[in-house]
């Protein structure tokens, strides 16, 4: 089996027109819009400027940078530095540095937003409990929840940008998302993630204080899962029966889904995943995945002459087995509206790097050495298998991050202690989202068999597949590459 190893480490340098651009973003006090999504349009050269340094010279819309209410105050010590050149667009403007945080100053986690991501069967009652914890964690008015089942809406995004549409993440507010759209270059997707609005009091006056609170960054927790792993746990799961989702009754799993009615996937993916000497898949890959996926799809005689044609549920419970994953993989690759995850998670695991790499670009360009944890926009990536082989230290690792020392170490130790018991009780008494312990039985393996035990077959199947053991191992390097660049950023 022939493996590409994957590059994605390095962005290109960046020109010294793009860097000032980004400039303004970046380190201009992230004050509350004049109005709620009041936007400023940056000047054409500088959105121009910012684009070109991403290989993109067309005629997409400017830039946007949110609006701000007043210059800030003069450089101190450790805050401030001045924009000494004349380029038109860092000309007298004061540029803000993250906040020196020695001298024993207490984390304060109202000072930043956070954003927990996960993707399909990598933590969606997950993501919800590492919310409460936070909530949780600290005895101070923040972090608090913003209640809401996704920030903003999942799989979608702008057309013209490529990132979410309508983001707004609040200082001290904590948002879960389930598989965003990150198709942006990546000076963009700083701005959607450091942007802030102002928010409404109950009385509509837009006053309330934790709207006017500073957002110095964002801390971004994203939930990850090995590929393969994933890919045989999303055919288990929706394998079952009764079905715990209604729609893989009527999702046509093989055409082509197009954004907009003509933005394809291989298209979104293609700036992160398909370039280079090196890429992760290759152009061409989109189209073996779907001839798969069409190859399996009512193709057999009972599938096609049954009273009813078989739905892709009936695919997933009575093909083979392996034929049964093969399809359930085809739409967790290459189907970006109903599914994608595998290859979402992929892009955006480079998409969040490419956005921290540009920050230091900027760091490095004032002559300030990047840190970590002094980053305006922080990335954790944390696996569903540390989650399940140490529950305890993987919830230690979060609040560490999260919380810094706002919450005292025994409440971290009472949170992840709790937590270790409560997933052990749900493995023993068994629970509608973890299928380690089920029963699930297919047809093909013959009636007493738990396809439950046959992971370890499944995965081999998978590695060994010349397409799927290719673009999945590619995927599994770069995550294991982010857990580990997580462990070292954030010990």
């Amino acid at each position: 089996m022939n493996q590409t190893r994957v590059k994605f480490d390095v962005m290109p340098p960046l020109p010294a027109a793009a860097i000032a651009a980004a400039l303004i973003v970046l380190f201009l006090p992230i004050r509350p819009a004049i109005g709620a999504g009041h936007v400023a349009v940056m000047p054409d050269d500088e959105a121009r400027a910012g684009r070109a340094a991403h290989g993109d010279v067309g005629d997409a819309p400017p830039v946007v940078a949110v609006a701000r209410e007043r210059r800030p105050p003069p450089p101190s010590h450790g805050s401030f530095v001045e924009v000494g050149d004349e380029s038109p667009t860092a000309k007298n403007v004061a540029v803000r540095r993250i906040e020196d945080r020695g001298g024993g100053a207490s984390f304060d986690p109202g000072s930043y937003a956070y954003l927990i991501v996960h993707y399909h069967k990598t933590g969606h009652h997950l993501s919800r409990q590492l919310r409460d914890f936070l909530v949780d964690g600290t005895d101070g008015d923040y972090p608090v929840s913003d209640g809401m089942e996704n920030a903003f809406e999942r799989r979608m995004h702008e057309e013209d940008t490529g990132c979410p549409r309508s983001v707004v993440l609040s200082p001290g507010v904590i948002s879960v998302q389930a598989a965003p759209d990150f198709f942006c270059d990546a000076a963009v997707l700083v701005e959607h993630l450091l942007r802030q609005d102002e928010q409404d009091d109950d009385d509509g006056r837009g006053t309330n204080a934790r709207a006017r609170r500073e957002k110095l960054g964002i801390k971004v927790v994203h939930l990850v899962r090995d590929p393969f792993s994933l890919a045989v746990s999303n055919w288990i799961y929706h394998a079952q029966y009764p079905t715990p989702e209604l729609w893989v009754k009527d999702v046509d799993p093989c055409t082509e889904e197009l954004w907009f009615g003509t933005q394809g996937y291989r298209d979104l993916v293609r700036p992160t995943l398909l370039s280079g000497d090196d890429p992760i898949m290759r152009y061409d890959d989109f189209d073996a995945i779907r001839g798969i996926c069409v190859g399996l799809y009512r193709t057999r005689k009972e599938a096609r002459e049954d009273k009813r044609p078989w739905s892709y549920y009936t695919h997933l419970r009575h093909l083979d087995p392996e034929s049964a994953l093969s399809m359930a993989t085809t739409h967790m690759m290459g189907q970006g509206m109903t599914g994608g995850d595998i290859v979402r998670m992929a892009n955006n695991v480079v998409k969040l790097r490419q956005a921290m790499q540009l920050e230091d670009q900027i760091r490095l360009s004032r002559h300030v050495v990047p840190d970590a944890k002094g980053r305006m926009i922080q990335v954790m990536t944390l696996s569903m298998e540390e989650f399940t082989r140490e529950p305890r230290a993987a919830t230690i690792r979060f609040l560490d991050f999260a919380l810094g020392d706002s919450s005292p170490r025994d409440v971290k130790e009472r949170i992840a202690a709790e937590y270790e018991s409560s997933y052990r009780a749900k493995v023993r008494e068994g629970n509608e989202h973890i299928t380690n312990d089920k029963e699930i039985t297919n047809g093909k393996y013959g009636g007493d068999v738990n396809i439950v035990e046959k992971r370890e077959d499944l995965e081999g199947f998978l590695r060994h597949h010349d397409l799927f053991g290719r673009v999945l191992g590619n995927i599994e390097r770069l995550i294991n590459d982010a857990l580990l660049e997580s462990r070292r950023n954030f010990s």
